[in-house]
């Protein structure tokens, strides 16, 4: 994987399933992280058929974190919504990036504050297959995480057509003591 090829990005239920995917473009990548880039339209494919992106989504998939963030632009480059899946961390399988969806999402629109969406779904999932407890308060954890992470977060902008960047951030001001890696 390097920055400007293509990846296959592949998401899971927490049964298992293929649950949706579609191809990307890395523009960062490196030991903690892989940073993706995909233009309004791109297809994206589902059991149930497909259906075209309904913005340009800058996407990072970090290997350490049971989370994955994206940041999604409209047609004029204007920052629409972070949005963030709990999941499980990042994998590269066979050259294609996957992970599993844990049902349960954190989003900040555009002048608002963040909202947890889909806990309905999470709390179903949970009991339907019997997870145990310890994961359910892990997941919840990490929304009180995230939740902290999108009030700060500096989204990157719209994807400019050259010099992508070259590695992933926590899209927060630097401070003492942090790296650029």
């Amino acid at each position: 994987m390097r920055t400007g090829d293509a990846v296959n990005v592949v998401v899971f239920s927490l049964d298992g399933t293929r649950r949706r995917w579609w191809t990307s473009t890395i523009e960062s990548v490196d030991s903690r992280c892989v940073r993706t880039f995909s233009r309004l339209g791109n297809p994206v494919g589902g059991p149930k058929g497909g259906w075209a992106s309904q913005a340009d989504i800058r996407a990072f998939y970090w290997f350490d974190r049971h989370y994955n963030l994206l940041e999604s632009y409209d047609a004029a480059g204007t920052l629409s919504e972070i949005y963030v899946h709990i999941a499980s961390p990042a994998e590269v399988v066979n050259g294609a990036m996957h992970y599993i969806d844990y049902e349960l999402d954190v989003v900040r629109r555009a002048g608002e504050e963040p909202m947890v969406l889909d806990e309905d779904e999470f709390e179903q999932a949970v009991a339907m297959l019997g997870l145990p407890a310890k994961f359910r308060a892990s997941c919840y954890r990490a929304v009180e995480e995230v939740t902290v992470l999108i009030r700060t977060w500096i989204p990157l902008g719209p994807s400019r057509k050259s010099g992508l960047a070259a590695s992933c951030r926590d899209g927060k001001k630097k401070g003492a003591g942090d790296s650029e890696s």
